[in-house]
């Protein structure tokens, strides 16, 4: 590139994690989880929770990891400036996402926490819950 010369950069969408970038961090109490599905410190939930058989020991892991993500989102609180992020690219008519390993339940749950975005809002949302792999 020549100097004084520049490529503007146009954003045409926005992909946002959930836990800790869209709520505040720390509301899932995943040392709970990993104690009561016996998972090695270390080693990801879900991926621990996937290489489960399909019995009832895989069954109550989901259970579990449910349960402890519907109570954190009863009292997930919108982080720093989120709401005020996402209505600007609204605003700006760009496109924003939402890539989580939540379960979509606990995501429609806590956005009832928000003021100013909802779920619906979200051009795209990708949870555990579809058919992709989980992001790393």
């Amino acid at each position: 590139m020549a100097r004084g010369k520049h490529k503007e950069m146009m954003i045409s969408a926005v992909v946002f994690d959930f836990d800790g970038t869209l709520t505040r961090p720390e509301s899932i109490d995943f040392p709970a989880i990993r104690r009561e599905i016996k998972c090695p410190e270390g080693t990801p939930i879900l991926e621990f929770v996937d290489q489960l058989d399909e019995t009832e020991c895989r069954r109550h892991a989901l259970a579990t990891l449910d349960r402890y993500e519907l109570e954190a989102a009863t009292i997930a609180e919108p982080n720093f400036m989120a709401e005020a992020t996402v209505n600007q690219l609204a605003e700006m008519n760009i496109a924003f996402a939402l890539l989580t390993r939540n379960s979509r339940s606990a995501v429609i749950r806590a956005l009832r926490n928000f003021s100013r975005i909802t779920y619906e809002d979200f051009s795209v949302v990708i949870t555990r819950d579809d058919s992709i792999p989980a992001k790393p």
